[in-house]
């Protein structure tokens, strides 16, 4: 609890602005998403390559591991 407005006010700033990258799907390699069908928000994921050490899925063309395989993220997208 913050009992303090301003200081609630300024926490909230930041909070925001730290996430913004993650709900900005262009701005952000592995996303949040909406799940339509159960609701909440998971995170696209990335298919990482170690070679490159860069995720080779495309979050633009709708490319997100998380939704697709039950393994990946701890089962982000099959249980969050």
């Amino acid at each position: 609890d913050v009992d303090d407005a301003d200081t609630a006010s300024l926490l909230a700033a930041e909070v925001l602005a730290a996430l913004r990258n993650w709900l900005n799907p262009k701005n952000a390699e592995t996303p949040f998403l909406y799940d339509e069908q159960w609701g909440g928000m998971v995170s696209c994921g990335c298919d990482f390559d170690e070679q490159t050490q860069k995720c080779t899925n495309s979050p633009s063309k709708d490319e997100c591991p998380n939704l697709d395989a039950c393994g990946t993220d701890f089962g982000n997208g099959f249980y969050n």
